[in-house]
């Protein structure tokens, strides 16, 4: 008997949405990136991170920033939707941390996600529920100036992914890991990290850089560093060549304040403590380089923790 042949159809809305989902939205410490991405776009001074269940049952990321008005609310959970582009020509001079418009509604697609917002010259704050596609009406609400971001029961709505998950104490460590990446760029910004009432880290706005290292790797490590000088475009420090490691964890590339786990960056750096090394062993560095944003893409990759230089050879 022949086999029938299968028709092509137009995949429904949420399910397009929850696919895409999954390359912006891998597990708590993926959101808990993008939340504080957004933060820091917003200008703010301190940002306070909340887990429950190791983010499976709850992340809360409240900061101080700009906030935003009622009237873009609901916008802002919508797919596609933000306020860093204005026009495709925009797209290769990034200026912010974010800018495609797709992490929040991501979020909405695969688990229930509240935005409380007060901006400095509103009275009170406004919330607003997204779930599965659906987003509620606005409640107005009591808040300091700021946002507030709840993503409640990651990937509910499509429980294979759950499933991927790991134990609440190891998808804890990998949004400690994220936290501790981000803040070593932004030194002047306060941070702290909770898990179910326990805090797991905290570091207080206004620090140097090293004192920022001296929180994040250890004061040993701190007294250890060698400050990078000579060339304004290049900022940060480099551990002593005793100092190893013996993987790549503690090299720390930033791109115009970004984070990244980009190969050429860490080859640069691997390449600068070519004959200082033991092979095998690896340096401790945390590298800040500022460019020409017309000069890299970082539309490159789902997490842009890669990006693509136009001129790899002056990296």
């Amino acid at each position: 008997m022949p086999q029938q042949a299968n028709h092509i159809r137009k995949l429904p809305a949420l399910l397009v949405e929850q696919i895409a989902a999954g390359e912006v939205v891998e597990r708590p410490s993926s959101v808990v990136k993008e939340l504080i991405e957004n933060s820091l776009d917003a200008g703010s001074s301190s940002i306070d991170i909340h887990l429950e269940d190791g983010g499976k049952r709850l992340i809360q990321v409240t900061d101080d920033g700009q906030g935003i008005a009622p009237d873009q609310l609901s916008m802002a959970l919508e797919s596609h939707a933000t306020s860093k582009l204005k026009e495709a020509v925009d797209l290769h001079r990034i200026m912010t941390l974010g800018f495609r418009g797709e992490a929040l509604s991501s979020m909405v697609a695969v688990a229930t996600v509240e935005i409380a917002s007060r901006p400095a010259a509103e009275d009170s704050a406004h919330r607003v529920v997204g779930t599965q596609g659906d987003i509620e009406h606005l409640t107005p609400l009591a808040m300091r100036p700021g946002t507030r971001i709840s993503v409640r029961d990651l990937f509910s709505a499509v429980p294979a992914r759950r499933r991927f998950l790991k134990s609440s104490s190891a998808e804890v460590s990998r949004c400690s890991a994220a936290v501790k990446s981000i803040s070593l760029s932004y030194p002047t910004v306060a941070f702290s990290l909770t898990h179910d009432e326990r805090t797991v880290l905290r570091y207080p706005a206004d620090q140097t850089l090293l004192d920022r290292i001296s929180e994040v790797l250890g004061s040993e490590v701190a007294q250890q560093m060698i400050p990078l000088t000579g060339d304004d475009a290049i900022a940060g420090w480099i551990g002593r060549p005793d100092l190893q490691r013996r993987n790549s964890d503690a090299i720390y590339t930033f791109l115009n304040g970004r984070f990244l786990r980009d190969k050429v960056l860490q080859h640069a750096v691997r390449e600068g403590f070519r004959g200082f090394q033991i092979p095998g062993q690896f340096p401790v560095a945390v590298v800040g380089i500022e460019v020409d944003p017309e000069h890299v893409d970082v539309n490159v990759h789902p997490s842009k923790l890669e990006v693509r230089f136009r001129d790899r050879e002056q990296i």
